[in-house]
């Protein structure tokens, strides 16, 4: 951290030997912190790796605690502190801000559009079962509307037949009506008749 902001420089530890030997020289009234020391077995043991990133850390905070050293050129280029690195620095955050910005934007874009298509889908997947629904109904009307049809001939021979047995029960009706007319008559005939006869 420095000025406020934090970044990661990538440095070898014989780089770490040389600033602490150039400030050393450049500095000789400063009381530097202690260098970390070289190891020359075990060094690529990762809990030594972790251990020694850990020191190196300590000691820079250390450096970068001290005023006078903080405005050292040397530091500062160890650091890649300068003015003109800063900048550009900071430029390469504000760029990479953007770019995290418009890919977050068309994450999001996708995310919706994927939505919509799902939405879409769902949608024409149920226009498809009301479709397939529809043709079931108009299939079945047009079977139902068959069915009529061909009851339509039956319903009008019955119609014809009970019309036909109609006209003769009217018929016989009739006839019935008049033999019993006739009936009365000679009923009425023969009764006066016998009156006559019985006077006689």
């Amino acid at each position: 951290t420095f000025d406020g902001e934090t970044w990661t420089v990538a440095k070898r530890f014989r780089v770490f030997l040389s600033l602490h030997a150039e400030l050393k020289q450049q500095h000789p009234l400063i009381k530097l912190p202690q260098a970390p020391k070289k190891k020359y077995l075990g060094a690529n043991n990762p809990s030594f790796i972790q251990q020694r990133r850990f020191m190196l850390q300590r000691y820079l905070q250390s450096l970068t605690s001290n005023a006078a050293l903080r405005r050292s050129s040397t530091l500062l280029n160890f650091l890649e502190a300068t003015p003109a690195a800063m900048d550009l620095r900071r430029q390469c955050a504000a760029q990479q801000s953007l770019l995290k910005s418009s890919l977050d934007d068309n994450a999001r874009a996708v995310v919706a559009l994927r939505d919509k298509d799902q939405e879409n889908e769902d949608l024409l997947q149920k226009l498809q079962t009301l479709k397939q629904s529809a043709d079931a109904a108009r299939q079945r009307l047009g079977h139902a509307q068959e069915e009529v049809m061909s009851l339509i001939p039956k319903l009008k021979d019955q119609s014809e037949r009970l019309e036909r047995t109609h006209n003769k029960l009217v018929r016989w009706r009739s006839k019935a009506n008049q033999q019993g007319a006739e009936a009365l008559a000679a009923q009425d005939k023969y009764d006066q008749t016998s009156m006559l006869n019985a006077r006689s």
